[in-house]
C-alpha cells in the first residue's frame, strides 16, 4: 500500500519523502462507516502504527513542517504518554504548532 500511496501523492505533486514504510508490518487502515442516520462505526487495523516511535520524528524531520498533528494516538502505542508529550514539546521548541486527536480506537 505504501507504494500506491507514494504514486498517488506524486501524481498530485505532493512529496512523499517523509512517508515511512517497513516490511515488518502491513500499512495501517482506519475506516469510518456512516449509516443513513449518521451513526458512525470505526474499523481500525493498527498495522505498522504499532512500530512508530519518537525516533521516527527526529528534529530534522519536524523542521520541515509548520504543524505537527498527532492523530489517533490510540493507534500509536509508541507515542503514548511521555513519549508523545516529548515529541510535542520538541516540535513546540522548534516553533511548530501542535494538535492532538485523542481518539483511542
Amino acid at each position: 500500500l505504501a507504494a500506491l500511496l507514494r504514486s498517488a501523492l506524486a501524481a498530485e505533486g505532493v512529496g512523499s519523502d517523509p512517508l515511512l514504510a517497513t516490511p515488518a508490518a502491513a500499512t495501517a487502515i482506519n475506516t469510518v462507516l456512516v449509516s443513513s442516520n449518521s451513526e458512525r462505526s470505526f474499523y481500525v487495523f493498527d498495522g505498522a502504527c504499532r512500530l512508530f516511535t519518537p525516533a521516527d520524528l527526529p528534529d530534522s524531520l519536524l523542521r520541515q513542517f509548520d504543524h505537527l498533528h498527532l492523530a489517533a494516538v490510540g493507534s500509536l502505542a509508541g507515542l503514548a504518554g511521555d513519549a508523545g508529550a516529548d515529541v510535542a514539546r520538541r516540535a513546540r521548541a522548534l516553533g511548530r504548532t501542535v494538535s492532538l486527536d485523542s481518539t483511542l480506537n
